[in-house]
């Protein structure tokens, strides 16, 4: 919701439907995959036709981390629970 008050875009994960339907409810339109990377990588690619995130705030793990960082946009943050790492290009 605060990413939203700042009118930021929100791209979503959710395995199962009952959470995807939930995320719909909030207002998130652009919503893919926690459970298939290739799946994630497809929908994120044709969610965002060519433009790069500025932050990713990640709960994934393994295929998803390195998609999500090759989704970043110059200068983008990836941001874990414990870490915020910076893109630099």
């Amino acid at each position: 919701q605060i990413a939203f008050q700042r009118g930021a875009i929100v791209y979503a994960t959710a395995g199962k439907e009952e959470k995807q339907e939930y995320l719909r409810k909030l207002g998130v339109k652009y919503i893919t995959s926690s459970r298939d990377s290739d799946v994630f990588e497809r929908d994120m690619k044709e969610f965002l036709q060519g433009e790069k995130i500025d932050v990713v705030l990640n709960s994934l793990s393994d295929g998803f981390i390195t998609k999500s960082v090759e989704l970043l946009a110059p200068n983008g943050r990836f941001m874990t629970k414990q870490q915020i790492y910076r893109k630099f290009d």
